[in-house]
C-alpha cells in the first residue's frame, strides 16, 4: 500500500473517524484498513515497515 493511503487512514483515525467511515472514504478493502489501524493502535506507527527490495 502506498504511503499516501497509509497516512490518510492515520489522519482520519486521529480525526475521530470510525473504521467504517474510513473504508467508505478511502475505498480501500476492509482488511487493509483494519491492518493499518491495528499496527497504529498497537505500535503507534504512522508509517509502514521498511522492507528489503528484491
Amino acid at each position: 500500500m502506498k504511503q499516501e493511503k497509509w497516512s490518510a487512514i492515520i489522519i482520519l483515525t486521529r480525526a475521530g473517524r470510525t473504521a467504517s467511515e474510513i473504508i467508505k472514504a478511502t475505498k480501500l478493502p476492509n482488511s487493509k484498513v483494519f491492518r493499518v489501524l491495528k499496527a497504529f493502535k498497537e505500535e503507534g506507527k504512522a508509517q509502514k515497515k521498511d522492507h528489503k527490495q528484491r
